[in-house]
């Protein structure tokens, strides 16, 4: 572990997940290399400005030494540590997006491979990541919203192939 940075994610369910899925023990947030959330951080990355407020929120990210493709600039976490509104914004987008795709997956796996209610379903997925601060219900719902569309989708694809 080297530079970290603390930001903020306005979901807080997000930052609980991010820091279990990805976290080590002491709750410092290591996203996986060559991932669309390392990229996204090297390039939302910036020179901390000098009237930048110290560091502060819900989750901490190590910023790793990024080894620039040819031609690029390297940012070396030492100076590049600052992540602005727009880059925190992008980053938590990106942890929804993965964080809604695994719930999303997981459940479905655990319906039809391991024969689990849905309830059961979301239940093991909250508690593998130990999320407390958005209801199993509103991760239900969503589930359900994704499998309406899962299933529109496939209609649409039948009515295309006649």
């Amino acid at each position: 572990m080297g530079i970290t940075t603390s930001i903020t994610f306005k979901r807080e369910y997000l930052a609980e997940y991010a820091t279990r899925k990805w976290g080590d023990f002491a709750g410092v947030v290591q996203f996986p290399k060559r991932s669309g959330l390392s990229g996204a951080l090297f390039y939302y990355l910036q020179r901390r400005p000098k009237n930048a407020p110290m560091d502060a929120g819900n989750i901490r990210i190590d910023i790793p030494w990024y080894w620039a493709p040819k031609g690029e600039k390297r940012k070396p976490p030492m100076q590049y540590n600052y992540l602005t509104e727009d880059g925190q914004n992008a980053i938590e987008n990106l942890v929804r997006m993965v964080f809604w795709w695994e719930a999303h997956e997981t459940i479905h796996r655990l319906r039809h491979r391991r024969g689990e209610t849905i309830l059961g379903a979301v239940e093991c997925f909250m508690s593998r990541y130990r999320i407390r601060s958005i209801s199993e219900d509103a991760v239900l719902k969503s589930y359900q919203r994704w499998l309406k569309g899962l299933k529109e989708q496939k209609k649409r694809m039948k009515n295309i192939a006649k």
